[in-house]
């Protein structure tokens, strides 16, 4: 629908390992079948969880080799269904072999999110992982009155 419904005719797809999904978000399969679709319209970043560094560099290696990537996007949190953990991009045991790795693998760019992904919003967060202060959307229904008409988000 992206270049149906506007007047954008590329696209950027990056690989999303956000375990707390059955498919990490976005998905190897889902980056391979629009390259593969639409090889002239999309360009692909690889994308791991720094987190778990030995799958993240297999998992890296896997999507170099299958994908073509143009570089690698990272979250700066790893969201699984116990719960959210952070790393920094200055931790010589997470961060550094995950950049050592796409250097050697000739990747020229590294992408970090800077914002919790829409997915997983907030409120999504607090309800299904029963943590932290729940933070209410404009387009939560237990939203107070105020917050629907536009004022700032209330926390409970």
């Amino acid at each position: 629908m992206l270049f149906v419904e506007s007047d954008y005719d590329f696209a950027c797809h990056h690989v999303t390992p956000i375990n707390a999904f059955k498919d990490g978000g976005c998905s190897i399969e889902k980056a391979r079948e629009a390259r593969e679709r639409w090889p002239e319209r999309f360009q692909v970043y690889a994308g791991v969880d720094p987190v778990f560094p030995e799958q993240a560099l297999d998992s890296l290696e896997q999507q170099v080799e299958e994908l073509k990537p143009v570089g690698i996007k990272l979250y700066p949190n790893s969201y699984t269904a116990d719960g959210v953990v952070g790393w920094h991009m200055d931790d010589p045991e997470i961060a550094f072999p995950i950049f050592q790795r796409a250097h050697d693998l000739g990747l020229k760019a590294v992408a970090i999110h800077k914002a919790i992904p829409p997915t997983l919003a907030p409120t999504y967060l607090s309800f299904r992982l029963g943590k932290g202060p729940r933070i209410r959307l404009p387009d939560d229904p237990t939203a107070t009155p105020s917050h629907r008409r536009g004022g700032e988000p209330t926390r409970s």
